[in-house]
This record gives C-alpha cells, sequence and structure tokens, in this order.
C-alpha cells in the first residue's frame, strides 16, 4: 500500500503504456483528453466515476497542456 496526498492505495498489477507518433498539434487535444481523464462521456460502461479522484499522474500534481509543453521542448532543443 501507498498513501497519495493522505489517501490509501493499493498498486495495480499492471500498467498501460502509450508510445505513439504525433504528426500534428491538433492530435495533441483528443490525446490530452484520454490521458487527464478530461472527457465528460465515456463509451466504456465499466467506468467507475465515483473513484475518478483516486486517478493521479506520478509527474505532474495537475493536469498541463500538452501542446504548450511539446512547444516548450521543441524550444529547447533546436535553440
Amino acid at each position: 500500500m501507498i498513501y497519495w496526498n493522505g489517501v490509501k492505495i493499493s498498486l495495480m498489477s499492471y500498467s498501460i503504456i502509450r508510445v505513439e507518433k504525433i504528426k500534428s498539434k491538433t492530435n495533441t487535444t483528443g490525446i490530452q483528453k484520454h490521458v487527464q481523464r478530461e472527457n465528460k462521456n465515456y463509451n466504456n460502461p465499466d467506468i467507475d466515476f465515483e473513484k475518478t479522484h483516486l486517478n493521479f499522474d506520478l509527474l505532474n500534481e495537475k493536469n498541463i497542456d500538452f501542446s504548450e509543453v511539446i512547444e516548450k521542448k521543441i524550444e529547447q532543443n533546436y535553440n
């Protein structure tokens, strides 16, 4: 067990890793909504919305703007 913001959570025995080449800036919006659970409607009937508050990001404390982060990375690496 680990604690996240004072809540005891158990770690799952699996993870999902998604690696995909992004060809345009507009693609990041849909991916951001999926990864950060920003959508309001989902087709999956198994989603338990009462547990949404237990989702967490291991790297960022708050949701981030993917396009903004990508632009900053490009600027850092090409200038």
